[in-house]
């Protein structure tokens, strides 16, 4: 699998709840990974496919530690 562009967006822990925001990314497919940054470990992974200006995402239910979450274009 070829990649392109990565994108990384650090969240502060607001609450335990989900919490949701949107992007503005260039249309196409992207991997996402959620990750721990106080364990280091994966929190949660999966694929969208990006076909408007603005994407809604959420973030994953976890313990009170900020997260960070990747996303990486895919061709």
């Amino acid at each position: 699998m070829e990649t392109r562009d990565s994108y990384v967006i650090y969240m502060e822990p607001l609450s335990a709840k989900p919490t949701k925001f949107s992007l503005l990314l260039p249309n196409g497919n992207y991997k996402i990974e959620w990750k721990d940054v106080t364990s280091g470990k994966i929190i949660n992974t999966g694929k969208i496919k990006v076909i408007s200006k603005y994407t809604l995402m959420q973030s994953p239910t976890s313990n009170n530690n900020d997260k960070v979450l990747k996303l990486t274009r895919t061709i």
